[in-house]
C-alpha cells in the first residue's frame, strides 16, 4: 500500500456526537477521515475505495448491520483489511470473534487520546504527532460549576478529546440537540415493546455521557441498557425513572450554559457565512451526480468535498441522510431531499 493510502481512515459509528469526537481526535494526529453513521454506506464507500484505505474503525453495537457482521463483509472485499472495534464493552463474544478472525485490535469507549493514537500509530506503523493546543479554559471552568462535574472526571473528559475545548463545547450543544427528548422517546419505546430501540439509544446516551465526563449519567444509562436487554419490565420501570430524572437535570443544566455555548455558536456560525456558496455550490454539483445516477461520484462528493461543509440549512446530519439515501440508492428520494436543502441553505 502507498505510503499516502495510510492517511485515509474510516470510523464507522452510528452515535453522531462519538463519532465526531473521533474523527476531530484523529484529523488531529494528520489523517484523512471518512465517517460514517450508516454501515452499508460505509461498506458501500469501501468496496469502491479500498485500495485508498489504510484503516475502518468500527462500532461493535450499531442498528442494522453489527461490527461483527460490518467488518465480515469488509473482508469480503479486501481479505487483508485492516481493522479496529470499538465497544463500551470488554466481555463481548462477537469481539472475541472479530480479533481471532483477523481484527487486528479492540479498543473501549470512551476511547482515550493517547490510546487511540498509540494503536492507529502501531497498526498503520506511523510516527506520532504534535497536536494543536486548545486554550478556553475560562468557560469550561464555567461549564463544570455548572454542570457540577467532579475536576477529575473533567480532566479526563478533556485528555480523552486532546484539551480541544471548543469541541467539548461544540459536543454539548449536540448533546440537547440530540437527546433533550429521550425521556419521551424511551417512554414510548416501552409502552411498545421496543426493547432492542430502547438499547441503542440508551447506549447511545451511555457512550455521549461517558466522552463528556458526566459519570452518574453514564452509570444510569448502562443500568437502563442492560435492563431492556434482559427485557426485565420491573427493574426497566425503576431504571427509567432515574434516568428520566438524571437526563431531564442534565439537559436543564446544560441549558442554563446556553450563553457560554451560544458565544462559541456566533464563532461557527461566521464561518458558516464564508461556507454558504461552497455549499450551495457542492450541493448543484451533486444533484447533477443523482440525476445522472452516478454513485462513484455522488459518494465522493459527500465523503470528500462535502465532509465538514456546513452553514445554515446545511449541516453533518444532512449529510448523513444523504449519504443513508445514497447508500439504498434512493435517487429520486435523494433529488428532492437535495432541492429541498438547496431552499433552505439560500434562504438562510
Amino acid at each position: 500500500m502507498p505510503e499516502e493510502y495510510k492517511k485515509n481512515i474510516i470510523v464507522i459509528d452510528d452515535e453522531y456526537i462519538v463519532r465526531t469526537i473521533l474523527e476531530d481526535m484523529i484529523e488531529s494526529m494528520g489523517y484523512k477521515v471518512f465517517g460514517f453513521s450508516d454501515s452499508v454506506a460505509a461498506i458501500d464507500f469501501y468496496e469502491k475505495n479500498w485500495k485508498e484505505i489504510g484503516l475502518v474503525l468500527i462500532d461493535m453495537v450499531m442498528p442494522g448491520l453489527n461490527g461483527r457482521e460490518t467488518f465480515f463483509l469488509l473482508k469480503k472485499i479486501n481479505r487483508n483489511v485492516k481493522a479496529i472495534i470499538l465497544s463500551g464493552y470488554t466481555s463481548n463474544e462477537d469481539i472475541k470473534v472479530v480479533v481471532e478472525e483477523g481484527c487486528l485490535g479492540f479498543l473501549k469507549k470512551p476511547v482515550k487520546l493517547k490510546v487511540l493514537e498509540k494503536t492507529i500509530n502501531k497498526v498503520l506503523a506511523k510516527s506520532c504527532c504534535v497536536l494543536p493546543n486548545y486554550n478556553n479554559n475560562k468557560k469550561i471552568e464555567s461549564i463544570k460549576k455548572t454542570l457540577d462535574i467532579k475536576e477529575s472526571d473533567m480532566s479526563e473528559a478533556l485528555m480523552n478529546i486532546g484539551g480541544n475545548t471548543e469541541l467539548f463545547l461544540k459536543m454539548l450543544s449536540k448533546f440537547i440537540e440530540n437527546y433533550s427528548d429521550s425521556g419521551s422517546m424511551i417512554l414510548e419505546y416501552s409502552r411498545e415493546k421496543k426493547f432492542d430501540d430502547i438499547m441503542m439509544l440508551s447506549h447511545s446516551i451511555k457512550s455521549a455521557a461517558a466522552t463528556l465526563g458526566l459519570k452518574k449519567l453514564e452509570n444510569i444509562a448502562y443500568v437502563l441498557e442492560k435492563t431492556s436487554i434482559e427485557k426485565d419490565s420491573e427493574k426497566f420501570e425503576e431504571a427509567f425513572l432515574k434516568f428520566n430524572d438524571e437526563v431531564s437535570h442534565i439537559i436543564n443544566k446544560i441549558t442554563q450554559c446556553s450563553f457560554i455555548l451560544n458565544s462559541s455558536a456566533e464563532n461557527e456560525s461566521s464561518m458558516e457565512t464564508g461556507e454558504k456558496e461552497t455549499v450551495l455550490k457542492l450541493l448543484k454539483e451533486l444533484k447533477k451526480a443523482v440525476e445522472r445516477r452516478r454513485p462513484v461520484l455522488i459518494s465522493n462528493i459527500l465523503n470528500t468535498k462535502l465532509k465538514g461543509c456546513r452553514c445554515k440549512g446545511f449541516d453533518l446530519e444532512s449529510r448523513d441522510l444523504l449519504q443513508k439515501l445514497a447508500s439504498k440508492y434512493s435517487y429520486t428520494k435523494m433529488n428532492i431531499f437535495i432541492e429541498k436543502i438547496l431552499k433552505e441553505v439560500e434562504n438562510g
